[in-house]
């Protein structure tokens, strides 16, 4: 059972920070699977993505490295054959909180099934808590831990209920980027954009909301999709008023254009 502290939170906020702060900051998969396997005492941890209909899926980061010599993508896509008691649930529902495997199946139950072979096999672990993200229906994007002893307790799965908020507003801000990236020329405008991001003042964080005021969304849809408040989507959406010196959306949005920022 792992001990856990405030300080233990703050160290994933660390992690995750430098994402929503500087535009060439990798994503933090890795260093966080890493934290997460050994402040819950994990003898795994994997990112992956799941396509429930087809029976496909990848796992894209993973710790500890060992686990490069396993056929992952061929595990997981196995799992979804076998029907996952956690893939199942995900992609058949629109529940996205944090659940351990024995929320949705008994924990008897869950010991005579075919998968709770395999997985303990693979990770030597027979304990598993999702973290997903958001996604559509029918395709799973989650945080998995893997580990082998007592279930997880109360304070784990509160910690691991902060976590996931956080990595939901990190992994908002990074898809919203990487499809404003996917617009740009990589040769010629996306580095003049990024150039006036910064010569303006612009944060990556206030960039990914600028990217939203450009479509029809509100500010309670941008908050939603960025994971973050719709206070704090006001917050920006000011800042870059000022930044941009204009004082309206439609105006942002223009000025923006002329800049190339988008």
């Amino acid at each position: 059972m792992a001990r856990l502290s405030a300080r233990d939170y703050e160290r994933i906020l660390d992690l995750t920070a430098e994402v929503v702060t500087h535009f060439d900051a990798p994503a933090p998969w890795q260093p966080v699977l890493e934290d997460l396997v050994d402040r819950l005492d994990g003898s795994a941890a994997v990112f992956s993505v799941l396509h429930w209909n087809s029976a496909s899926g990848q796992v894209t980061t993973w710790t500890p490295a060992r686990l490069a010599r396993l056929p992952l993508d061929s595990l997981l896509a196995d799992n979804i054959r076998r029907d996952h008691p956690l893939a199942k649930h995900y992609a058949t529902t629109a529940d996205r909180r944090p659940l351990a495997v024995t929320d949705v199946i008994d924990a008897r139950a869950w010991r005579r099934t075919d998968t709770y072979a395999v997985m303990r096999a693979a990770f030597g672990a027979t304990r598993h808590i999702a973290l997903p993200l958001p996604t559509e229906r029918g395709r799973t994007r989650a945080v998995v831990v893997h580990r082998r002893g007592p279930d997880f307790t109360r304070l784990e799965r509160d910690y691991l209920e902060r976590v996931q908020r956080l990595l939901v507003r990190v992994d908002g801000h990074l898809r919203q980027l990487a499809g404003w990236r996917a617009t740009l020329d990589p040769s010629r405008r996306l580095p003049h954009a990024l150039a006036g991001a910064v010569e303006h003042k612009i944060t990556p964080r206030e960039l990914a909301v600028l990217t939203m005021l450009a479509e029809p969304f509100t500010a309670e849809t941008i908050g939603r999709r960025l994971g973050i408040t719709t206070r704090t989507v006001y917050k920006h959406t000011e800042n870059l008023y000022r930044k941009l010196g204009t004082t309206s959306r439609l105006a942002t949005v223009r000025r923006a254009r002329q800049l190339g920022l988008l």
